[in-house]
C-alpha cells in the first residue's frame, strides 16, 4: 500500500510539475513480459534546462491481487552502464544452477538454482518487489538498453 501511495504521489508530483513550464517527450519505449522500460527527457521551459532519465518498471511479483508497481531509475549513463554490466554477466548464469546475488543501491539482481530466471529487485532502500525475467526477456533489456544513450535523444 505504502508503495502505491508512493507511486501515485509521484505521478502527481510528476503532472504538476509537468503544467509547471515543463515538457516531458518519451524517447525510446520497451516493453516485454512483465517490464516496461521508458527513456524520457524533460525539459524546463522556463530555463532550458533538459533531465534525461530511464525508468524500468513492473508489477510486484509478491503480489497477484493488488497492484504495486515498482521502477528502477537511472539518471546517468554511469549507472546505466552498470546494470548491462551487470545482466550482461548474470545471462549465462541463469541456466547455472548456482545462487548468485548482485546488491547495488539502484536495484538488485539475483540468480536462484531452482528456476532459470533473472530476479530484477526494486532498490533496497524503497522495498524488496521483484519481477522475473526469461532469458528471453533478459536478451530484450540488453538490446534496449544497449541502444540508450544517456544525455542524447
Amino acid at each position: 500500500m505504502r508503495k502505491l501511495l508512493v507511486l501515485l504521489l509521484f505521478a502527481l508530483t510528476l503532472n504538476m510539475g509537468l503544467n509547471a513550464q515543463k515538457k516531458r517527450i518519451e524517447i525510446s519505449e520497451h516493453r516485454y513480459g512483465t517490464i516496461r522500460a521508458n527513456y524520457n527527457k524533460v525539459i524546463n521551459l522556463e530555463n532550458n534546462d533538459t533531465t534525461y532519465m530511464l525508468f524500468i518498471c513492473f508489477q510486484n511479483a509478491k503480489y497477484t491481487h493488488i497492484s504495486n508497481v515498482c521502477c528502477i531509475s537511472f539518471y546517468s549513463q554511469k549507472e546505466l552502464n552498470e546494470f548491462l554490466k551487470d545482466i550482461k554477466i548474470a545471462l549465462p548464469e541463469m541456466s547455472s544452477k548456482t545462487n548468485i546475488n548482485w546488491d547495488r543501491e539502484l536495484y538488485g539482481l539475483s540468480v536462484y538454482d531452482f528456476v532459470n530466471s533473472l530476479y530484477l529487485i526494486e532498490s533496497p532502500s524503497e522495498g524488496t518487489g521483484y519481477t522475473r525475467l526469461s532469458k528471453k526477456g533478459v536478451e530484450k533489456l540488453i538490446y534496449w538498453v544497449e541502444t540508450i544513450q544517456i544525455g542524447k535523444g
